[in-house]
C-alpha cells in the first residue's frame, strides 16, 4: 500500500512540474525599452549675400621703379668698402658706398691748381704791358693804335688760357669727388661686384642698387578685361603678397603696346613697398609674385559670410532633415567684414559654426536656436547688403 502511495505522489508532482514548465514557456516576453541616442547639437547661421564692386583679377611681380648699375667713373684701386655695401642691406641717398685710392687724383687736382695760378699771372703781366703800351702811345701820337699795339690779342689768349686752366681744375676736382662712390637714392643693395684691394677701370660695373621709396608691379590684361575698365589712371589696385600681406596701389599708365596673345600690361605704382617709412604698413619684398585686385565701378550681389567664421577650406552645412554635407569652400575675396564666396555654398544654405568632433557625410545632427550673437551677424549682413 505504501509503495501505492509513494508512486502516486512522485507522478503528482511530476504532472505538477510539467503544468508550472507549460505555463511558463506560453507566457509572452515583455518589450525591451532601449533609450533613444542623442544627437550633438550644432549652432548655424544662414548663408546670404552683399553687394559688392566687381573686380579684375591679374599677376605680376614687384619691381623697384629704379633698379642702377654702379659704374666707376675713375679708375685706380679699391681702398675701402662700406659695411653696408652688401647684398640685402639699406643705404640711404648719399650714402657712402666704397672709396677708390686718391693720391694720383690729388696729385692732379694740386696740379690743375698751380697751371690756374700760373696763366692767371701771365694775364696780369700782359694787362700790365697792355696798359703801359697804351699811355706810352697817348704820349707819343694822337692817331689811334692798333690791337697788336695794345696787346689785345696776347690778353685774348691768356683770357682763353685762364678759362681752359679753369675748365682743368674743375675736372680734377669732379675725378677726385668720383673716386667717392655714392647711394644715387635710398636703396637696397641688389648685388657687389667688387671686393677690397681690386682694381677697377672706367666703366666697370660696381654693384646694383634697388630704389626703396616705390614699386612697380607690370599686370598683365587680356583685351576682354581691358574693355571693362572705363578709365586706367588712378584706378584703386589691392595687391596681396605670397605672405597674405595686403596693401592698396594704383594704376600709373598702361604701356602703349600688345604683347603675345592681345595682352596688353598696365603698370601699379606703390609707394613705401619695404615699410621703411611707416612701420605699421605691411612689407612687401621686391621679386615677389603678388595677386591683383582692380575695383571696378560695377557693384553686383555677392554670396558671403562673415569672415571670422572662415577656418578652413572643408565646411558643413545642415539641410532640412538636420543631416551634415561637407563643402569645399573657395574664398573669391573679402569685402568689409564678410568673405566673398566663389563656390561651395549657395545663398540660403545653414552654415554649422559650431566645431564637431568626427562629422561624418549624412550624419544627423539637433539644430539649436541661433545665438543672439549669429542673429546680429545675419542681420548686419542683411542690412549692409540692404544698404549698398
Amino acid at each position: 500500500m505504501s509503495k501505492i502511495k509513494t508512486a502516486a505522489l512522485s507522478g503528482g508532482i511530476l504532472l505538477f512540474g510539467i503544468v508550472v514548465f507549460l505555463g511558463l514557456s506560453s507566457e509572452e516576453e515583455l518589450p525591451v525599452e532601449t533609450p533613444a541616442a542623442k544627437l550633438p547639437a550644432v549652432n548655424t547661421i544662414k548663408v546670404g549675400s552683399v553687394e559688392a564692386p566687381l573686380t579684375l583679377n591679374s599677376r605680376g611681380r614687384i619691381e623697384p621703379l629704379y633698379r642702377t648699375h654702379l659704374s666707376a667713373e675713375v679708375s685706380g684701386r679699391i681702398e675701402e668698402v662700406a659695411d653696408r655695401f652688401n647684398s640685402g642691406e639699406l643705404v640711404e641717398v648719399s650714402g657712402v658706398l666704397l672709396k677708390i685710392e686718391q693720391q694720383s687724383y690729388n696729385a692732379a687736382l694740386l696740379k690743375a691748381n698751380a697751371q690756374l695760378s700760373r696763366v692767371t699771372a701771365e694775364y696780369a703781366m700782359v694787362d700790365a704791358q697792355a696798359k703801359v703800351a697804351a699811355q706810352e702811345w697817348r704820349t707819343v701820337t694822337n692817331v689811334a693804335p692798333s690791337a697788336l699795339s695794345l696787346h689785345k690779342p696776347q690778353l685774348a689768349r691768356e683770357t682763353a688760357n685762364i678759362e681752359a686752366a679753369k675748365a682743368e681744375l674743375l675736372m680734377a676736382q669732379r675725378d677726385l669727388d668720383k673716386t667717392i662712390i655714392r647711394a644715387p637714392f635710398n636703396a637696397v643693395i641688389e648685388m657687389r661686384s667688387i671686393g677690397m684691394g681690386q682694381y677697377v677701370e672706367r666703366g666697370e660695373v660696381l654693384g646694383t642698387v634697388m630704389s626703396t621709396d616705390t614699386a612697380e608691379v607690370r599686370l598683365p590684361l587680356s583685351t576682354a578685361q581691358l574693355k571693362q575698365l572705363k578709365s586706367l589712371t588712378g584706378k584703386r589696385v589691392t595687391l596681396t603678397d605670397s605672405f597674405a600681406q595686403k596693401r592698396l596701389g594704383k594704376i600709373v599708365r598702361m604701356e602703349h603696346m600688345t604683347g603675345e596673345h592681345s595682352v596688353n600690361h598696365v603698370i601699379v605704382r606703390l609707394d613705401d613697398p619695404l615699410a621703411l617709412q611707416d612701420h605699421n604698413l605691411p612689407a612687401f619684398k621686391f621679386g615677389d609674385y603678388v595677386v591683383a585686385d582692380i575695383e571696378l565701378e560695377t557693384l553686383a550681389k555677392r554670396v558671403a559670410i562673415p569672415s571670422r567664421y572662415v577656418q578652413q577650406e572643408q565646411v558643413w552645412v545642415v539641410d532640412a532633415a538636420g543631416k551634415l554635407s561637407q563643402r569645399k569652400l573657395v574664398i573669391e575675396d573679402y569685402f568689409q567684414q564678410f568673405a566673398l564666396i566663389a563656390s561651395g555654398l549657395n545663398e540660403g544654405d545653414e552654415l554649422v559654426v559650431t566645431p564637431l568632433r568626427n562629422p561624418v557625410e549624412g550624419m544627423l545632427v539637433e539644430v539649436k536656436a541661433v545665438a543672439a550673437e549669429n542673429l546680429l551677424v545675419q542681420n548686419d549682413a542683411t542690412d549692409k547688403a540692404g544698404s549698398l
